[in-house]
């Protein structure tokens, strides 16, 4: 090969890449965002799911599985379980692989995802705000 066509398929391949870049940058902002008042009832609701963790985790899990996906369908984002986001799966694989086995480990990593995949979702700082305008109330 020579040079012009070397740089000639270097061209393709960086025109590709801004094609793909500028289809992801799309699809991300198409993503509706969450309300404050939405994304306090999240913030509430996980409260209320993760004390429940202690005492029934397997149910907390599956309850924190639900709100994460009717977050994700709040914001219109595809539920389809290859369109989830990375750690949803991962939390959705840890909750089905401790199916009847009564361990706490594998929820426990599951419940992590969850709380990872909603803070992407309310953001972190938004909820560390939430919770601390409730302790201000007590």
């Amino acid at each position: 090969m020579d040079r012009s066509t070397v740089v000639m398929y270097v061209l393709a391949a960086l025109w590709f890449i801004a094609v793909v870049i500028g289809v992801v940058r799309w699809w991300q902002t198409r993503l509706t965002p969450l309300t404050k008042k939405a994304r306090d009832r999240y913030v509430l609701a996980w409260d209320r799911i993760e004390a429940r963790f202690l005492y029934a985790p397997q149910e907390a899990v599956r309850e924190a599985d639900g709100l994460v996906m009717s977050a994700l369908r709040d914001r219109h984002q595809p539920t389809d379980y290859n369109l989830l986001p990375r750690r949803a799966k991962d939390a959705r694989r840890k909750l089905s692989q401790d199916e009847g086995r009564g361990g706490t480990e594998l929820l426990r990593q599951a419940m992590l995802d969850y709380r990872t995949v909603l803070d992407d979702m309310v953001g972190h700082k938004h909820r560390e705000s939430v919770r601390e305008g409730r302790r201000q109330l007590a």
